[in-house]
This record gives structure tokens, C-alpha cells and sequence, in this order.
């Protein structure tokens, strides 16, 4: 499987982490980081991961040294993106 790049955040945060999405399973996704990345984040935490076709939110469900696993309960596609932000102002 090919690795997505992807960049992930806390919603609390305007720290940017660069990572690759290393694979899904279901709404979980597996997030790799460069070493000592992942000690910016929490277990439960609420965040942020975007990628070149969409956005995605949700929490850390699990973490490891190498990286996390976000269950993601939103997705948007960066197309609608900007449709929507015209709508809302």
C-alpha cells in the first residue's frame, strides 16, 4: 500500500506535524510521523489531518513512538472547501 503524505494538528494548536496516512482500517487511520513527532500529541485528543484531496477530524485513539491512530468522524473534500466558506462568510 502507498503511503499518503499528510500533515495533522492539534484543533487546539497552530503546530503543523508532517506525517504519511499508512493505511486504514475503517474510519481508523494510521498515521506515521518523523521520530519524536508524535510526543506533540495526546491520547484523545482532538485533531486535524489534511490531506491533498481532503480534510479530516477526529481523535487519537492510540499512540506509538513512530506515530498515532486517528478515528476519524469528519471528512471533507478540499474541493467543497471553498464553497463553504463562501456560504458561511
Amino acid at each position: 500500500m502507498q503511503e499518503t503524505p499528510v500533515r495533522v494538528r492539534l484543533l487546539n494548536s497552530d503546530e503543523v506535524h508532517a506525517g504519511f496516512a499508512a493505511g486504514w482500517s475503517g474510519a481508523v487511520a494510521e498515521i506515521s510521523l518523523p521520530e519524536g513527532a508524535a510526543t506533540h500529541f495526546v491520547l484523545g485528543a482532538l485533531v486535524e489531518m489534511e490531506s491533498e484531496e481532503r480534510l479530516y477530524l477526529g481523535v487519537i485513539e492510540d499512540m506509538r513512538p513512530s506515530g498515532m491512530s486517528i478515528l476519524v468522524e469528519h471528512s471533507l473534500e478540499r474541493s467543497q472547501l471553498g464553497w463553504i466558506q463562501q456560504v458561511w462568510g
